[in-house]
């Protein structure tokens, strides 16, 4: 299948997870999908340009077809791929695109790998340390930052929430935090 990642230049790490092919649904080449991304009705479309990524198998440029919705499972085919067997295929496999294909997000939202490695700043000027993961939690991310000497080299913990963070310089690659925030360090 030909399409726009047909180059075959590709790895895994220059693409983002959007889906989770599941298993096959039905006899006509549907697949049950786990949504990995926020903006499934404008990923999802017919003729989107996609790539498969299944472990120890070449990436896979495919064409979705058709999408839909079933209960909570969303339900997805793709060109040229009308039979169980051709499902069968892609059972448990990912749905990627490359980073530059992510949708634009507007100003002050953020992806969560844009965050990690950007240096944290309290806002008197201290380097406290660098994000290393953002944890994904009901109520909000948390950032998880490994403190420099100055932040007293231990893991600090801060929810990403406007009342903590003053401001994100993605070009400057630094998180400065609102003068609400506070270090206190138990020993």
């Amino acid at each position: 299948m030909s399409g726009k990642y047909g180059n075959g230049k590709l790895s895994s790490e220059d693409l983002v997870k959007i889906g989770f092919l599941r298993k096959p649904h039905g006899l006509d080449g549907f697949l049950k999908m786990t949504c990995l991304t926020d903006f499934a009705s404008e990923r999802f479309q017919p003729g989107t340009s996609c790539m498969v990524l299944k472990e120890e198998q070449p990436l896979l440029s495919v064409e979705i077809a058709e999408c839909k919705s079933r209960g909570s499972d969303i339900l997805i085919r793709f060109e040229g791929r009308e039979s169980i067997e051709d499902a069968e295929e892609l059972r448990n496999s990912y749905l990627c695109v490359e980073y530059s294909d992510r949708i634009s997000l507007q100003e002050d939202d953020f992806y969560v790998d844009q965050l990690v490695g950007l240096d944290v700043f309290t806002d008197s000027g201290l380097h406290i340390g660098s994000v290393i993961r953002v944890e994904e939690v009901p109520a909000n991310p948390i950032l998880e930052i490994l403190g420099t000497e100055e932040g007293r080299g231990k893991p600090i913990l801060v929810p990403f929430v406007k009342a903590l963070i003053e401001s994100v310089d993605m070009d400057g690659r630094r998180i400065e935090l609102s003068s609400n925030f506070s270090i206190r360090i138990i020993e």
